[in-house]
C-alpha cells in the first residue's frame, strides 16, 4: 500500500501588522507540521499492523496498531473503538476510517483531515494550543 501525504495552504486571517502576520504564519506551519506528522504516524501503525494487507484492521490489529503507538488497549477496548471508528459498519478498519483519529485527538473538523488517499491536510483552528501533544 502506497501512502501518500500532502499539505494543504489555507488562507490565514487578517492580522493587524507585519509581526502578527508573521506570528500568525510561523504558528500555522507549525500546526501543519504536526498535523502531518501525526498523521503520518498513524498511517505507519496502520501499515504495520495490516500484516496480511488487506487495507483493514480487525480489532486484534487494532490492539497492535495501538501498541504501535505507545498506547495499551485490551480486547474490549479495541473493539469498543474499532465500532465506533468503522463508519460504514462493514467489520473493517480501513485506512481512512482509522485516520479519523488523527482528527479527534486534534479536534478538528473534516475538512481539516483528508483520508480518501491517506493524506492530511489542516487549516487554520482555534484549539492549536491545546492539542495533544506527539
Amino acid at each position: 500500500m502506497c501512502m501518500s501525504l500532502s499539505v494543504v495552504v489555507v488562507p490565514l486571517k487578517p492580522a493587524t501588522d507585519d509581526v502578527d502576520i508573521w506570528q500568525a504564519f510561523e504558528s500555522e506551519v507549525r500546526y501543519q507540521r504536526k498535523v502531518h506528522r501525526m498523521a503520518k504516524k498513524y498511517a505507519e501503525a496502520f501499515q504495520e499492523s495490516d500484516a496480511q494487507g488487506r487495507g483493514y484492521l480487525e480489532t486484534e490489529e487494532l490492539v497492535d496498531a495501538f501498541e504501535k503507538l505507545g498506547v495499551s488497549l485490551d480486547v474490549s477496548q479495541a473493539a469498543t473503538l474499532h465500532a465506533t471508528l468503522d463508519a460504514d459498519h462493514n467489520g473493517k478498519l480501513e485506512m481512512a476510517e482509522f485516520l479519523q483519529l488523527v482528527r479527534m485527538v486534534l479536534n478538528l473538523d473534516e475538512s481539516e483531515v483528508e483520508t480518501e488517499t491517506e493524506a492530511p491536510s489542516a487549516g487554520p483552528d482555534q484549539n492549536h494550543s491545546s492539542s495533544t501533544q506527539q
